[in-house]
């Protein structure tokens, strides 16, 4: 008998049926630690959204151009030059 359990092709079957897939018994969620606060974030003022290409045109941040062929990065050099030259 032994023999033919081991070579059995419902083996499967067999195994399921004395060891069942069983689930780890669920545990209760533990309730959620909230902070009270008399701060109410959505009556802040709203804030202007940030754009950082707008920042580093107004501010003297030296920036470098890639993936452009080598007349645009010439063109784009010399107008930072010229940028770079009003701001001082």
């Amino acid at each position: 008998m032994k023999k033919h359990v081991i070579e059995c092709p419902n083996r499967s079957s067999l195994e399921r049926y004395k060891l069942p897939d069983m689930l780890p018994p669920v545990e209760p969620r533990a309730s959620d630690f909230v902070v009270e606060s008399s701060e109410d974030w959505d009556a802040e003022p709203p804030a202007p959204t940030y754009n950082p290409q707008r920042y580093c045109e107004q501010e003297c941040i030296i920036r470098k151009i890639q993936g452009k062929p080598p007349a645009a990065r010439r063109e784009f050099r010399e107008r930072e030059r010229r940028r770079f030259k009003e701001m001082n």
